[in-house]
């Protein structure tokens, strides 16, 4: 598998984990109804920021002229996500 390739979804995991972890550190929408947080403004910011940039990773990896070369793109895509893991 070439190298390119699983750097970029490594690089797409990473931005992954970083949307997942923003997400976490939100407070729930029913403690935000019920008075007990509100709404930060810095932080979806930094959350809609971080989506955006998962999903332009998401779109580099996708372009990538390895995907018109496999034979079944699932099955790469399993190989892949196990090489960038591993």
């Amino acid at each position: 598998m070439p190298e390119d390739v699983i750097e970029a979804q490594k690089a797409y995991d990473a931005a992954d984990a970083r949307v997942q972890e923003l997400a976490a550190a939100l407070p729930s929408s029913v403690d935000m109804i019920e008075g007990r947080a509100t709404w930060d403004e810095e932080a979806m910011a930094d959350l809609l920021e971080a989506r955006s940039e998962r999903l332009r990773l998401l779109g580099v990896l996708r372009e990538l002229p390895w995907w018109g070369t496999v034979p079944s793109k699932l099955d790469a895509e399993k190989q892949l996500r196990l090489a960038a893991r591993g």
